[in-house]
């Protein structure tokens, strides 16, 4: 149902909706604004009693892509649908944004620019752009047909960046590899040999004086 809300995201969401449901019940044309028209209620629905009654007279009610236009009219204007398109190609990851959370953003807004995702080439690129820089410059060397080619691989360098970074901001596995680098019983080793060496040196005096 749609009742005409504010949203106009809302509105563009019901159209999809509506439009799958006749995709998979294979729906013939001239029956889908029929069986939209009661799906319309409270505003929406004053709305379109409004058309009707602009339309008293046509023999035939509008095609479903006629229905369309003046509904998106209406609730999805022209104005928010260039307002989302620029919001697509702006879509740029922040630091504290996650690979996965600005591919999410990336297919949400997406569906506004058809016409830059239909390759999938072209769609891997765009994705790729709209990287931060330290992931972005380890993926300009490589060359995606595929979307999910380049998403893949931004997580994998996502996580490598990840653990890299964990690994020098960790005190604790610092100190272990600055110890790691001083051979275990170098100090205590070196201890003992000068005890050795005064006690041989003890001795030869000890000698000495005995056999004089």
């Amino acid at each position: 149902m749609f009742d005409g809300g504010a949203d106009p995201l809302v509105a563009e969401t019901w159209i999809r909706e509506v439009e799958k449901m006749f995709k998979a019940l294979q729906y013939p044309e001239e029956v889908k604004v029929r069986l939209a028209i009661p799906m319309l209620k409270g505003n929406a629905e004053f709305w379109w009693t409004a058309i009707e009654a602009a339309l008293e007279g046509e023999d035939e009610l509008p095609t479903w892509e006629e229905f369309k236009k003046i509904f998106y009219d209406q609730y999805f204007p022209e104005s928010i649908r260039i307002s989302k398109e620029n919001e697509f190609l702006s879509l740029r990851q922040t630091n504290d944004m996650t690979v996965l959370e600005c591919a999410n953003k990336f297919t949400e807004l997406g569906r506004f620019c058809p016409q830059m995702i239909e390759v999938e080439r072209s769609k891997a690129n765009r994705f790729e752009q709209g990287l931060r820089d330290k992931i972005r410059s380890r993926l300009s060397v490589l060359i995606f047909t595929s979307y999910g080619e380049a998403l893949e691989r931004a997580l994998k360098v996502e996580a490598d960046l990840k653990r890299s970074e964990k690994e020098r901001d960790d005190p604790k596995r610092s100190r272990m590899i600055e110890n790691h680098n001083v051979r275990p019983g170098d100090t205590e080793g070196n201890a003992n040999k000068k005890k050795r060496f005064e006690a041989c040196t003890y001795l030869q005096q000890a000698s000495w004086g005995a056999l004089s």
